[in-house]
């Protein structure tokens, strides 16, 4: 059993005691500190992860993304350890999608886990994203999201370094950031993207989007669910267009994943679940919270999910 654990990280950094609590619950590990995906590759190197291995990943989103993106890279066409994430960030959307969102339930799902309760920790298999920016390595995780979500999380980065609130409190309030966004006269042209997006290898259409999603979570924070898609395919994708109309009224919908009649592709609101899509646009997007420079308008940013991986869940 290896136990990773980001120092940075939202809880970790302001409540001394969570790590003791971790060495207590896991001792048959001693945590390694990593910070950063080059970190966390190099430990993971050296540890010599496989199939049979359970991997304790103490930290929020960004830092389960840092170990998928890792073991992409070591591990691209063999089986991974499974993981066991243990909420300790800023945001722990996986965690909570998979019951591990409260430190004392994942710790014990994880005891389980790594046979230290006499019996098997439950465990489940989930699709992971794996994007491929051309010109530059994979990355992979659990949610992607462009245009109106990637100028809530830049604004909030921003004017919470160093402090302020986590978990699912950060979540609502860096959701609310993207509703103002989205209800602004003119959509806030500033979240808006320019996109060409292809999906499952179709035709390329154009599109100025206000929001942009895709994810392998079965729901987000607060246990939303803005897709709707009933396609038999690994990736939600969901797109709201610059100019799609009633958008006010839509968000209560488009959080439950409940379109009615109104959310319509003619009406500028789309959701389906694809194996693959590719986009090309300017500026940033958001891979579990850490935002990254996009290709380029002309270089196109490949999704697809062709990895399930074995995660610890609570029940």
């Amino acid at each position: 059993m290896l136990v990773l654990y980001n120092p940075l990280s939202g809880r970790l950094n302001r409540r001394g005691r969570t790590l003791q609590r971790i060495e207590e619950a896991l001792p048959a590990a001693t945590p390694v500190p990593v910070v950063g995906p080059e970190e966390t590759r190099t430990v993971l190197a050296h540890a010599d992860v496989d199939h049979r291995d359970l991997v304790c990943v103490a930290g929020g989103d960004g830092s389960v993304q840092a170990v998928l993106t890792a073991l992409q890279a070591l591990l691209p066409n063999e089986a991974w350890p499974v993981i066991a994430p243990l909420p300790t960030g800023s945001t722990n959307m996986t965690a909570s999608d998979l019951g591990m969102g409260r430190l004392g339930r994942a710790l014990g799902a994880a005891r389980g886990a790594a046979g230290l309760e006499g019996t098997d920790g439950p465990e489940v298999e989930r699709a992971v994203l794996l994007l491929e920016p051309e010109g530059s390595p994979p990355l992979c995780g659990m949610f992607f999201g462009l245009g109106a979500i990637t100028e809530g999380v830049e604004f909030f980065r921003t004017r919470l370094r160093g402090g302020g609130p986590t978990g699912e409190s950060l979540s609502l309030l860096s959701i609310l950031r993207v509703m103002v966004g989205m209800l602004l006269p003119g959509g806030d042209a500033r979240g808006s993207v320019e996109t060409e997006l292809t999906l499952e290898g179709g035709a390329s259409v154009q599109r100025t989007l206000r929001l942009g999603l895709a994810t392998t979570l079965n729901r987000l924070v607060l246990g939303f669910r803005p897709y709707w898609g009933s396609e038999p395919a690994p990736i939600h994708f969901t797109a709201v267009d610059h100019q799609a109309r009633a958008v006010w009224p839509a968000i209560p919908r488009i959080a439950r994943g409940r379109p009615g009649p109104r959310l319509t592709p003619e009406r500028g609101y789309r959701s389906r679940n694809v194996h693959r899509l590719e986009l090309r646009f300017p500026g940033s997007f958001v891979l579990d919270g850490e935002v990254y420079p996009a290709p380029g308008a002309h270089r196109y940013l490949r999704l697809s999910a062709p990895r399930t991986v074995r995660w610890v869940a609570a029940p």
